[in-house]
């Protein structure tokens, strides 16, 4: 039986986006995509019931697309009391995507956020990760926005980038792979090495941020042709991904990145690696 530890905090992430996204699947996408059916607001509604029975509080990173289209799930998760921030349009990794039209989908998704639910995106992840501290232009952009902080990079504690926070995914750094905290990671993981790394973390005064696909958690996932390591990364550890989300929320205290303090010493500008 878990037992929370109110000293034992992360932050929480979902990345909520399409079933089909990331880009290493795009060449191999069927061709009657549009007639497969999605299913990120059923697992959406469970993950807030999940987070509800068991006090957690999360950031969800949505794409504006997703926003559009599904007003109704975007109240639900704000009435609950987590955060939206921002993941892009549609999906589309920022070295593949004219700096023009990005200023343009942000521009709309802004309008939508303040027109639809009274509020402006404050954080924003790059889809697939796709944003380094040399794109400056992007991170200029993203000052001039109004956001507050990214979570893009992997491993950083902490840092500011022209004007923006960065509150980084936390990772294990053994020699020079760098796993971050979520993910394919979480899936592949036992959930006691996850949360041993976690707790590690935590013990030498950090604040692990985690990240998950809501399809990380979705057994039903739409089942394609692919080459046998892209069917690993893919849907590997699905079916167990779900009991371990709720083992993290019964033992740690999970907040919304927001909520962070970046003054706090947890979040100090350093490279602590195990």
């Amino acid at each position: 039986m878990f037992q929370k530890n109110q000293s034992y905090k992360i932050g929480l992430t979902f990345d909520l986006e399409y079933w089909h996204c990331g880009f290493f699947l795009k060449k191999y996408l069927p061709h009657n995509l549009a007639d497969i059916p999605e299913y990120y607001s059923e697992i959406t509604e469970r993950v807030l019931e999940l987070l509800k029975n068991n006090n957690g509080q999360a950031t969800f990173f949505i794409l504006g697309k997703i926003i559009r289209e599904n007003p109704a799930l975007i109240k639900k998760i704000m009435a609950d009391g987590h955060e939206i921030s921002y993941h892009g349009f549609e999906h589309i990794p920022l070295n593949e995507l004219e700096l023009e039209k990005f200023v343009i989908e942000l521009a709309g998704d802004k309008g939508i956020m303040q027109e639809n639910f009274g509020q402006n995106f404050i954080g924003f992840r790059a889809p697939n990760f796709f944003l380094t501290k040399n794109n400056l232009e992007i991170w200029k952009i993203l000052k001039e926005n109004g956001f507050v902080y990214d979570s893009s990079l992997i491993g950083k504690q902490a840092s500011e980038i022209n004007g923006v926070k960065e509150i980084s995914v936390g990772s294990l750094k053994l020699f020079f792979l760098e796993i971050p905290l979520g993910g394919w990671y979480f899936r592949f993981l036992p959930y006691w090495l996850f949360a041993l790394i976690l707790k590690y973390k935590i013990n030498c005064g950090q604040m692990p941020v985690i990240y998950l696909h809501m399809m990380d958690l979705w057994p039903e996932i739409p089942k394609i042709k692919l080459p046998y390591l892209i069917k690993v990364i893919k849907y590997w550890g699905i079916k167990s991904s779900w009991k371990k989300l709720k083992k993290i929320l019964k033992e740690f205290e999970t907040v919304r990145m927001d909520s962070i303090n970046l003054r706090d010493p947890r979040f100090r500008e350093d490279d602590n690696y195990i």
